[in-house]
């Protein structure tokens, strides 16, 4: 599988950006990022490493909900028909805050750290999601201008952002596929587009032609991959791809996944000159709470 790079840092050429991901989108849905400094990426994964490290009831006391602070292993199945145990991970999360009494939990709610613990955690985890939020609005004007679109198309939906931040924690226990057993079950993604950054360890596995192929990036390079919503914006133009983590090793595996969502109240419909509609209008709000409903297993914690 050819995956395209795109350099979003100092090589940074516009034009070719927009024929990459373009090329990327339209094939199987997944591209390289050169834009994180070694020390960003040091950072965030030291932050990682030594919450998933610290006793199981402090990292129980720092759960809210499905998009906000610690959830334990056994709390997502997301391949039901094939997975017979929910999938070995632990994950904690960093959604937005936002009092917003019209918009209900999971998208909105109070974000907790264990201060007492890691007094640095917090202000790590905050800057590494605004990060990735800005860089998130820098390739959606690169996606609206690989559709001949203004380059603000998307703008209009960043307010009020659902966009969440997940460290992973993938635990030391080998996949057997035959039994139904896996890191992360196959899926999509609910959102625009996810960008994820990984230790290093192998499992990243993308599914095209029928085949399950391993995805390896560039050590310090972002996956990106389009998700549900950009495909049906795009009228199926863009993939969505499905992909599943399968632990080959034994050994853990860590990474920092964001998902890159829009105002919950956005409608999503074919974009102008994507054809006649494939899908019927849905907004992100229903999309997004009918995949937590579809993939969420067991209690929390």
């Amino acid at each position: 599988m050819n995956v395209e790079t795109i350099d979003m840092g100092e090589g940074f050429n516009e034009a070719e950006a927009i024929k990459s991901l373009r090329r990327a989108a339209q094939s199987h849905g997944f591209f390289f990022l050169k834009a994180l400094s070694d020390d960003e990426s040091s950072k965030i994964f030291e932050t990682s490493k030594a919450f998933f490290a610290l006793p199981e009831e402090v990292k129980k006391q720092e759960s809210t909900d499905y998009t906000h602070g610690y959830l334990g292993p056994g709390w997502q199945l997301l391949d039901p028909g094939t997975q017979s145990v929910p999938d070995t991970k632990e994950t904690f999360c960093v959604g937005p805050e936002l009092e917003d009494h019209s918009v209900q939990p999971p998208f909105y709610n109070k974000n907790t750290f264990p201060d007492a613990q890691m007094p640095e955690m917090r202000q790590v985890m905050t800057r590494y999601k605004e990060r990735m939020f800005q860089l998130s609005k820098r390739l959606s004007r690169i996606i609206a201008l690989s559709f001949d679109l203004p380059e603000d198309y998307f703008s209009h939906t960043f307010d009020k952002s659902p966009a969440n931040l997940r460290m992973l924690h993938y635990v030391g226990e080998k996949s057997d596929l035959e039994q139904g057993v896996l890191a992360a079950g196959a899926h999509t993604d609910w959102g625009m587009i996810t960008l994820l950054l990984t230790d290093g360890q192998p499992g990243l596995q993308v599914e095209e032609n029928g085949q399950w192929i391993d995805v390896t990036e560039p050590k310090g390079t972002l996956i990106c991959n389009v998700g549900d919503m950009l495909q049906r914006w795009s009228n199926d133009t863009y993939k969505s791809p499905r992909h599943r983590v399968v632990n080959k090793t034994g050994l853990e595996r860590y990474s920092i996944v964001f998902f890159f969502h829009q105002n919950p109240k956005t409608v999503v419909s074919p974009l102008p000159n994507c054809g006649k509609p494939i899908y019927p209008e849905i907004t992100c709000e229903e999309h997004l709470l009918s995949r937590f409903k579809a993939t969420r297993q067991a209690p929390r914690v």
